[in-house]
């Protein structure tokens, strides 16, 4: 019998994972971290559905918290996400995060999906490449720092790697760590993840290929 590919557990620091009921058991309002760090994450009220299909459905313009109070790894950092963005939702968010912190993180408008990172040179700087996403169709997404390098990974394939320059510290106890919050609404999460080191290229194509069927 053919098993495919697992997702990596090397570094995993926040997993939630709408196919799993010890993720999410279909009721109740905590999305539960079945990483080893157990972040959970309070819904808010009225602003999330689940199709018990395998994903969650956000429905409004409210906050989901992650607290990041034992997080590792001030160097390198991926966030990774499957996402469905709706053509009649509201994707118009300069620059509200679909999922990520202020500093690392993804936000839409419009059409265009952007992965910000951001890095300090005597200043605050920022890099925001963005690439089009097509709307009802879900994405794999990954944006990683990793050595010293800035890379972006969108369904399977490469997007951007780019120089990182000298960054502000990607561990941080007092950073808040968003779900979608105002101006986005009708996006449809799947797994989202955070790990605390750079995927690898095979890493990352392995975690696509572990949840692809699901979601293509």
């Amino acid at each position: 019998m053919y098993s495919g590919p697992h997702t990596v557990t090397n570094g995993l620091v926040f997993a939630a994972e709408p196919t799993s009921v010890r993720s999410y058991p279909r009721t109740g309002t905590v999305w539960k971290d079945i990483s080893k760090e157990r972040h959970n994450t309070t819904i808010p009220s009225g602003a999330w559905t689940n199709s018990f299909n395998g994903y969650m459905n956000y429905t409004s313009d409210q906050t989901s918290i992650i607290s990041p109070s034992a997080w590792r790894g001030t160097d390198e950092l991926t966030i990774e996400m499957w996402y469905r963005p709706a053509t009649n939702g509201i994707h118009t968010g300069c620059c509200d995060t679909i999922f990520g912190r202020y500093d690392f993180r993804f936000f839409q408008i419009n059409a265009n999906l952007y992965t910000m990172i951001s890095f300090n040179n005597g200043g605050r700087y920022y890099q925001h490449p963005s690439f089009s996403v097509a709307y009802d169709q879900w994405h794999h997404i990954v944006g990683a720092r990793r050595d010293n390098r800035f890379i972006i990974w969108a369904d399977g394939v490469q997007k951007h790697n780019s120089t990182f320059g000298t960054g502000l510290p990607l561990y941080d106890t007092s950073a808040t760590w968003y779900i979608s919050t105002t101006r986005q609404s009708n996006v449809d999460f799947g797994s989202l993840r955070i790990y605390n080191r750079g995927l690898t290229d095979s890493e990352i194509l392995q975690n696509f290929n572990a949840r692809k069927n699901l979601y293509i």
